[in-house]
């Protein structure tokens, strides 16, 4: 965006608006950011517990990541349509993966009845702490949805979690969040 000229990036932006705007009425934007260029990262790596920070991004490479989608799609044809539609792909390429669907994750807790109350605390307790303290977009945005929703939904949890029934639909694991990165 920032090699557009002023008319390119207000048309390009516009194109965005579009699209978010499509898939926060239909439920399936979870979160999408613009990033900025690569040259403004700062890179981090801990070796034999010593902590090193480069300015600049982790490899030179002439693909960047410009921002991202993470949406909810039914299966990977429709985040596959879904990804054909961001603006970026028009002049470079999207790269769509499903989310990780690891084990043990407080969610699975929850599907099997054995959540606890004290889950919810602790997911509250890191997403805070979390908001606003992040050199990267990704963690406000990741951690934005889980404050949202147990604001509003705190109490539906935690009456499920002492009835030990499952607040995640059943055929959750087939239409799982899709992330895509432009």
């Amino acid at each position: 965006m920032e090699q557009m000229s002023e008319a390119e990036a207000k048309r390009h932006l516009a194109q965005y608006r579009v699209l978010t705007n499509d898939l926060r009425k239909r439920g399936q934007l979870i979160g999408c950011n613009r990033l900025l260029p690569a040259g403004t990262a700062t890179t981090v790596r801990v070796r034999k517990g010593k902590m090193s920070i480069t300015d600049g991004p982790f490899a030179e490479t002439k693909e960047l990541i410009g921002g991202y989608f993470l949406v909810v799609a039914k299966d990977r044809a429709e985040a596959l349509r879904i990804a054909a539609r961001i603006p970026g792909a028009q002049i470079g390429s999207v790269e769509v993966r499903p989310i990780a669907d690891d084990p043990g994750t407080l969610r699975d807790r929850i599907e099997r009845g054995e959540g606890k109350l004290k889950d919810l605390d602790m997911l509250s307790s890191i997403s805070a702490n979390i908001a606003g303290k992040t050199l990267c977009a990704f963690g406000d945005a990741a951690v934005t949805p889980v404050l949202t929703t147990l604001k509003h939904f705190k109490q539906e949890y935690e009456a499920h979690i002492k009835e030990g029934r499952c607040t995640i639909p059943a055929d959750w694991r087939r239409r799982q969040s899709v992330g895509a990165h432009a």
